[in-house]
């Protein structure tokens, strides 16, 4: 989907996806000691301010200039700085051995462009460094909770091992949850999480 969807969907008054961190996001960078964290396709900002609230560095970028000028608008509400950008998660160039996290939620690309950008976190990773992703499994489409209804942008766990082959598993798996995210994701939902390590 391009610039033209989202930022006709970001264009509302309201923060379509809410302005709380996404659940699994949160519980697990609660977990690590704070430092630079990269957020490709960031949307409205949600998980880039609650890193900030919570002492990270942010890098965070999205196509959409809707979500980039409510993303600042939830910074400066919350007194938190992060650096956003207008970016593509295909052709940004990241730092490289730069980033303690990168995270990404419910970012849906076909499988090839999923491959691009799984390289493209592995360079801008330090080693160590985690990749942290939740997003809509195959069975989402047995759901009305959200998320796209093409099978094919949608994620299996076998797919997780062949798109992003370069991060040793640290947590993958398929559960069902409740999802209050926002006018657009909530109800009972099939989401796989996953967590990589460099």
């Amino acid at each position: 989907m391009n610039s033209d969807f989202w930022n006709q969907r970001y264009s509302a008054d309201e923060f379509v996806y809410g302005t709380t961190p996404n659940d699994f996001f949160r519980e697990t960078i609660d977990t690590i000691v704070s430092g630079k964290i990269l957020l490709p396709a960031e949307g409205e900002g949600r998980n880039a301010v609650y890193a900030a609230q919570k002492g990270w560095l942010v890098d965070a970028f999205d196509t959409s200039s809707k979500a980039m000028e409510k993303a600042m608008k939830l910074a400066s509400d919350k007194k938190v700085k992060i650096n956003y950008q207008i970016d593509d998660v295909i052709f940004f160039q990241p730092k490289l051995d730069f980033y303690n996290v990168a995270a990404i939620t419910f970012l849906h690309l076909p499988r090839q462009q999923r491959r691009i950008l799984s390289v493209k976190l592995w360079e801008a990773l330090r080693p160590g460094g985690k990749f942290i992703m939740e997003a809509f499994s195959k069975q989402q489409l047995n759901y009305q909770s959200g998320g796209p209804k093409e099978k094919e942008i949608l994620y299996s766990e076998a797919e997780i091992h062949t798109d992003f082959p370069c991060f040793k598993v640290e947590l993958l798996q398929t559960v069902e949850r409740d999802l209050k995210e926002g006018t657009h994701h909530f109800g009972k939902a099939s989401v796989i999480r996953f967590i990589g390590v460099k």
